[in-house]
């Protein structure tokens, strides 16, 4: 299997994006990272969750979605997600990217499924609204996370009913330095939910 080069045209946009598929489809995971997907792709995060039985997709945010409200985000993902017919997809965003997968997940509880959060910005944002979530949820933060407080993370759980908080010893965006330990704890997050 390989990582897929596409473009889709949303509306006011051709958007490009990755995918990686598997023909025995159990679901699909979309990767919200504003940063770009070098990191995911060095852990090797389309193989591996390919390899769990998804098809994996990682939409390039146009760069007004990358410092703007979350509001324009979670627009920019449900627009991704009907141009291209997924059902519900699990959603996994890093900094940025969990806020708007949470905004998106709030305005959206038809079109998701379990929801990923790591080192997440927003919370003075979204604090009000996230009693709203209603999907299982992990939150990931390092511990000496130096971009956004650890602190925030605890926040997040203690606002999200039933969501499990897994704080792993690193620091900002932890999955890419310590993949093993994210992989361990995403796998049976997607595979028994």
């Amino acid at each position: 299997m390989e990582i897929a080069e596409n473009n889709v045209s949303l509306p006011e946009k051709n958007i490009h994006y990755l995918c990686m598929k598997n023909e025995n489809n159990r679901g699909n995971i979309i990767i919200l990272d504003t940063d770009g997907p070098e990191g995911w792709k060095n852990i090797h995060a389309f193989e591996k969750m390919s390899e769990w039985g998804f098809d994996i997709y990682y939409p390039y945010f146009p760069d007004e979605y990358r410092s703007g409200s979350s509001d324009a985000g979670s627009h920019f993902v449900y627009d991704f997600i009907k141009v291209l017919s997924l059902r519900s997809s699990f959603l996994i965003g890093d900094g940025p990217g969990g806020e708007i997968a949470l905004k998106f997940a709030i305005g959206h509880p038809e079109k998701t499924g379990n929801i990923v959060i790591i080192g997440a910005t927003g919370l003075n944002d979204l604090k009000y609204q996230l009693s709203r979530v209603n999907k299982p949820t992990m939150i990931m933060w390092g511990r000496r996370d130096e971009k956004v407080n650890p602190a925030a993370g605890e926040s997040f759980h203690d606002l999200i009913a039933g969501s499990v908080l897994k704080m792993i010893d690193g620091g900002h965006s932890v999955q890419f330095q310590k993949s093993d330990i994210f992989f361990s704890y995403l796998k049976p997050f997607f595979l028994d939910h």
